[in-house]
C-alpha cells in the first residue's frame, strides 16, 4: 500500500496603502489584503508556502489597482 501526501497552504497578504499629494495631505487610505489556498501533493512545503503567498501577494495589489478610489487619488497628485 503506497501512501501520498497531500500539503496544503494558506497565505494572507494585508498592506496599509496611503496616496498623498505633494503638501502631504492624504487622498487615499485603506487597508488592502489578499488571500489564497493551495494543495499539492508533489510540491515541498516550502515551495508550495511560496507560491500560496505569491498568489495573496497578487490578489492583494490586485484588489488594490482596481479599486477606483486608488486610481483616482494617483490621478489627483499629478503635477500641472
Amino acid at each position: 500500500m503506497t501512501f501520498q501526501a497531500t500539503l496544503v497552504a494558506h497565505a494572507a497578504a494585508i498592506m496599509n496603502v496611503q496616496v498623498k499629494n505633494n503638501a502631504g495631505a492624504t487622498l487615499f487610505s485603506t487597508r488592502m489584503s489578499g488571500a489564497a489556498s493551495l494543495t499539492s501533493h508533489d510540491e515541498t512545503a516550502t515551495a508550495l508556502s511560496q507560491r500560496a503567498l505569491d498568489y495573496a501577494i497578487d490578489n492583494a495589489v490586485r484588489n488594490l489597482v482596481t479599486d477606483p478610489a486608488f486610481i483616482k487619488a494617483l490621478l489627483a497628485t499629478r503635477q500641472p
